[in-house]
């Protein structure tokens, strides 16, 4: 496999695919410094597709991105299962599935960046070393 450069979270793909989207700019300029293809994990796109749920448009532009090969989406599971279940728990409400898969694809990847629009969850995120994950945040 390729060396994983970027790691999207669902704000920068939401952002990018709906310009009425608060980060929509910030979404183009970063995408336009990411060397493709980028990754993700399944449970982000579920949740970018939720909230892209008032356009049928750009839920097919999500979709049209993971076509495309632009971006690839990595598994979690099953080898992820106990790192993702240890984030949820250590972080409780403030986690989710796609906070925790990221940050067990940023583990698994270490030079990868992590583009989010939640820059205040994932600052306080740490990976098993104790370190936080890079990001790449407004």
């Amino acid at each position: 496999m390729e060396p994983v450069n970027a790691l999207i979270d669902a704000g920068p793909l939401v952002g990018y695919l709906d310009q009425s989207d608060q980060w929509h700019d910030f979404a183009v300029a970063v995408f336009r410094q990411v060397q493709f293809p980028a990754f993700t994990c399944e449970a982000v796109l579920s949740e970018a597709a939720y909230l892209l749920r008032g356009s049928a448009r750009a839920r097919a532009g999500l979709l049209e991105i993971v076509d495309v090969g632009a971006l690839q989406v990595l598994p979690v599971f099953p080898d992820g299962r106990a790192y993702v279940r240890a984030v949820l728990s250590r972080y409780g409400e403030r986690s989710n599935l796609a906070d925790a898969g990221l940050l067990w694809l940023a583990e698994s990847h270490p030079a990868a960046t992590i583009l989010t629009t939640d820059k205040r969850d994932f600052a306080r995120y740490r990976l098993g070393t104790g370190r936080s994950a890079h990001l790449l945040a407004p």
